[in-house]
Order: structure tokens, then sequence, then C-alpha cells
């Protein structure tokens, strides 16, 4: 499944694309476990057993010993004692065959002629899942991370199959519906940006499979949810853009008359100063000369000028 080029470990169910630390852990974890030499690992073989109990108590799927258990687990605390008995109740969803090939397979791992290496793959899905979950459940994704990985690869380069999507839905587990999360999501995401190869197979196909249409259906609502509201924001920026550059524009329209009216002001006082200094100089002109006439402008000047007042004998 392609997934933007990101490389995901599944580890514990979850997906991690920007750190390899949780698979890291795990890998040190049968790293550890190796590096005990074949004589201790035979010897975790001895001791006290668990008895894998089915989740209604009905049936004891397996067993496995203590010591051993310990040594690869990371979940420890699921070990329930009562009157000397060991026991771990496996969940509803944990397949009863899955728990018996993974223990089996981990029982292995203390025959000093057995390597310790991850669990490969069964080359099916189906059963890896399966197997995968079981592990997840019991603390043991060291041991399945290899095999688990393999499928993921696959998921993650090339579209998945109907064959492969069917397998994915029809698995309720922890780790399996974490799965389908990605996958659907991943698939919904290139039909909802026209990438699907063939859209119209596309579309029967989800009307044959009811969970795959609900997630599907479920991650584009969010998506057209997630639109119109962008939409709606985008529209609500719009207009107070738009709002902002009226203001501007009648912040700016009234300065400009501001500052026009002042100039006109400006052009009006130089013009009423300039004719105030020529009359002011025709009139201190004639008040050199005894008898002069004066107009009504120059009689009003030397009044407000000295407040005397003289004869007014011409026009203006």
């Amino acid at each position: 499944m392609s997934s933007s080029g990101n490389t995901y470990t599944l580890v514990k169910g979850k997906t991690d694309k920007t750190s390899a630390k949780p698979a890291h852990t795990k890998a040190d974890r049968l790293f550890t476990f190796r590096a005990l030499g074949r004589k201790k690992r035979a010897a975790l073989a001895t001791g006290p057993v668990i008895e894998l109990v089915s989740h209604d108590g009905q049936e004891v799927v397996t067993q496995m010993s203590l010591r051993l258990f310990d040594a690869l687990s990371e979940k420890k605390d699921l070990v329930k004692e009562t009157k000397g008995v060991h026991r771990i109740w496996l969940l509803t969803d944990t397949l009863p065959v899955a728990v018996k090939t993974l223990i089996a397979r981990v029982n292995e791992l203390t025959n000093p002629d057995v390597n310790v290496l991850p669990m490969e793959s069964t080359g099916n899905l189906h059963k890896d899942i399966h197997i995968a979950s079981a592990a997840d459940q019991l603390g043991l994704s060291a041991y399945t991370q290899r095999m688990l990985n393999a499928h993921w690869q696959r998921l993650k380069t090339t579209i998945p199959t109907k064959a492969d999507v069917d397998v994915i839905c029809s698995i309720d587990t922890a780790l399996g519906n974490k799965i389908f999360n990605i996958v659907s999501h991943d698939l919904a995401k290139l039909s909802w940006d026209g990438k699907i190869p063939n859209p119209t197979a596309f579309q029967e196909y989800l009307k044959t499979n009811h969970r795959f249409y609900t997630a599907v259906n479920e991650h584009f609502a969010k998506w057209e949810s997630n639109a119109e509201a962008f939409a709606a924001r985008e529209a609500r920026r719009r207009r107070r853009e738009e709002q902002q550059w009226q203001a501007e524009e009648r912040a700016r329209s009234v300065a400009m008359k501001e500052s026009q009216k002042r100039a006109r002001e400006h052009v009006k006082f130089e013009a009423i100063k300039k004719e105030q200094a020529e009359l002011g100089q025709v009139v201190r002109e004639k008040m050199r000369h005894a008898g002069s006439k004066y107009t009504a402008k120059e009689a009003r000047f030397i009044y407000n000028s000295s407040g005397r007042r003289v004869p007014v004998t011409g026009g203006g």
C-alpha cells in the first residue's frame, strides 16, 4: 500500500513514520535473548509453566515456560498466579490456533540446535496478522515483527488487492484494526485525490464490503466537512481582507481630502497674506502724503492695524 513514501513500522499495532526506536527496542530484546547462549536458553525451558487459557476459561490452549515468557515478553504482568498455577487469559478476539502456532515456535527457541531468529512469514496474510495479533497481546512482538513487516512492505508500496482488503477487514483484533484503519485511510485518500487506477471497480467493490465502505465514507465525510470548513474560513478571511481594504481606502480618502483642504487653505492664506502685504505697502505710502484719499478697503486696513479712522473718499 502506498503511503506517500513513508516507511511504517507496526509495533504493538502502532504506526511510526518518524522513529525506528520501538522496533529497535524489540530487536534488542531478541538480541539479548540470543546473547544468553545456548545453554542458558535451554535452561529457560525448565521450571513452572504458564497455561494460556481461552477467554471463557474453558480451554487451556497451550503452555510455555514461565522463565521463557519472562525472558521474551514485554508484558510480564499478564501472568496471574492462583494456587501455584500460572495462567494468562487470552482476549476474545485472539485466535487459539494462532496462539498455538506462535508459542510452538517460541518454545523452539530453547532448543540449543535452533538459531534465535525472528519468525518468518507463513506467506498467508490472514494467518500472519492473527499470529502477530497474538504476539501483540502477549508482548512477544519482537518475534513476529519481521513476519508482519514482510506484508507491510508490500501493502505500503503497492495498492492492496481486493483479497488483501477482504482479509484485513475480516480480522477484529487490536492490531488488525489498526492495520485496517491505515489501509482504509490510504485507499480512501487515493480515491479522494482521484489516484485510484480503476475508480469504477473501486466503487463497485465498496458495495460488497460493508466495513470498508463505512470506513471510506467516514473519511470522505470528514474531508468534505474539512473542505467546507476550509472554504468557510477562506470566505471569512476574504471578507475580513475586503473590510480592511475598504476601511483603509476610506482612511486614505479622508486623509487625501484633509490634505487637499489644508492645501487650499494654505493657498488662500498665502493669497490673503500677499494681498494684505501689498495693501499695507500702498497705505503706508499714502500716509506719508497729507490729503491722501483712501478706499474703503484701505480704511479698514488702517483701522484694523492701528485703530485710526480715516475718511473714505474712493470706491472699494
